[in-house]
């Protein structure tokens, strides 16, 4: 029996093979260090597709990889430069990049170009191009592909069998389920986690009662991720097993939170009433929860569970629930300085999703108030932009959107760059005032700039 080891080098072997084979086409023929692809290999229509795809031209690039994907399975030579084009982000009209383009091109391939992208993914999780890789995994229909991939699901080796499994996180092909709900079994921590993973993305019936087993799991981490996929779901039969959970004072923290968070989404007619008065007891103090001690540091200083456990989730739960009830509860929690940070910006992230346009007022205030919390004026300026449709008329949101020292922000990710980017471009195109649409401007280059040099541009 082979070992892990070995087998992994027969798929080193293999990926190197596919790619070989793709380069040389059907010809013996070496390929020049100028041709990656020699003349004799392919037709003259396909030869000229491969020269735009090698073009310095972006247009050019994208163009050739639609072209690419109308020929289908006949462009099989061409897959190792469109795998390659997933490293491009450069924009290519319609505001989509040469990576897309190759990307949907790669999809509408057969079994060779599945296989030649998940290849590259085993070979190479961390590569550059990792997850365009894992979207374009995501992208195949044919039944010879989903074979494929339903075999390396089931690989003997364990390296092979996890990495496959997370490159199907964006699939929707349904005959992949009974694969991954067999992965909740999987003798790995890891492997069940990511098994379980895909059905957050992912609503199907039949994961719906091996979701509710993998609550009662060993491993914290899966019944995380399973409280959470059972949310995604909305199967009312799971609301007993995700009550236990929220209501269980020996659970994880964060286990709590995510079984919370999904009641709301699933809802049930004692769903408000139990998000409620979780939210109602205010907060914990620091350690007096289980997964307290994983906390992170906010401001210098240790905080509550409250943070990543149940408290956090119920508030999020009440913004999907959409319950106006909670409104005035959670209008409180927002304007309340002495609440920890984060609870304060999932509150008005939740009161969007109640109020919509109602809730811009008292975003307003806070985000323009001269002694608030800077990260919660930032997180609630990108919120204040989208309950806005970016219709505001106050250069102080365009500067607390511009705030990028927190970048790294731990709980909520609202004031990446990638997120807020998009914010500032909505005001910078459809601000109130000429001065604000002016200042969105200004500190959108600065933001694109910054961008670049993070991406090592």
């Amino acid at each position: 029996m082979s070992t892990p080891a070995t087998t992994r080098e027969s798929m080193r072997l293999l990926v190197e093979a596919i790619l070989l084979a793709f380069s040389v086409g059907c010809s013996s023929q070496q390929s020049s260090d100028d041709d990656l692809i020699a003349e004799e290999s392919v037709p003259t229509d396909l030869h000229t597709i491969i020269t735009m795809l090698q073009s310095p031209s972006a247009d050019d690039r994208a163009a050739g990889a639609q072209l690419v994907g109308e020929v289908g399975d006949d462009g099989a030579p061409a897959i190792p430069l469109l795998i390659e084009l997933l490293r491009d982000t450069r924009p290519a009209g319609d505001g989509k990049s040469v990576a897309d383009a190759a990307s949907a091109a790669l999809g509408r391939m057969g079994k060779p170009a599945a296989e030649a992208c998940l290849a590259a993914r085993i070979n190479d999780p961390a590569c550059e191009q990792s997850e365009t890789l894992r979207l374009t995994l995501g992208r195949f229909r044919g039944d010879d592909a989903i074979k494929m991939f339903i075999t390396f699901v089931k690989n003997p080796d364990a390296y092979i069998r996890r990495t496959a499994i997370q490159s199907l996180e964006y699939s929707e092909a349904p005959q992949l389920v009974p694969a991954l709900i067999e992965a909740f079994q999987d003798p790995g921590e890891y492997g069940r986690s990511i098994a379980v993973q895909h059905f957050i993305r992912h609503a199907d019936q039949r994961a719906v009662s091996p979701l509710i087993d993998r609550l009662r799991d060993t491993s914290k981490s899966v019944r995380k991720v399973a409280a959470e996929a059972l949310g995604t779901q909305g199967d009312k039969g799971a609301i007993p097993a995700v009550l236990a959970r929220v209501q269980d004072d020996t659970e994880a923290a964060d286990v709590q939170r995510h079984a919370a968070e999904s009641l709301g989404k699933i809802g049930g007619p004692d769903a408000y009433d139990t998000l409620a008065a979780i939210v109602a007891k205010g907060p914990e103090p620091t350690g007096q929860r289980p997964g307290a001690g994983t906390a992170v540091n906010y401001d210098g200083k240790r905080v509550s569970s409250d943070r990543c456990g149940a408290r956090f989730g119920a508030i999020q739960g009440l913004g999907h629930l959409g319950d106006r009830r909670a409104s005035e509860m959670l209008r409180s929690i927002l304007r309340n300085r002495d609440e920890d940070g984060p609870l304060r910006t999932v509150a008005g992230s939740s009161l969007r999703r109640i109020e919509g346009a109602e809730v811009i007022p008292l975003m307003m205030e806070i985000v323009t108030a001269p002694s608030e919390d800077p990260i919660v004026q930032s997180c609630l300026a990108t919120g204040l932009v989208r309950a806005s449709d970016g219709v505001i008329d106050d250069v102080r949101v365009v500067t607390a959107l511009s705030d990028w020292k927190h970048i790294s922000y731990p709980i909520t990710q609202e004031t990446s760059i990638e997120v807020t980017i998009p914010a500032l471009e909505a005001v910078a195109n459809r601000g109130a005032t000429p001065e604000v649409r002016a200042a969105a401007k200004g500190q959108l280059a600065e933001a694109k700039q910054q961008l670049r040099q993070l991406r090592g541009e």
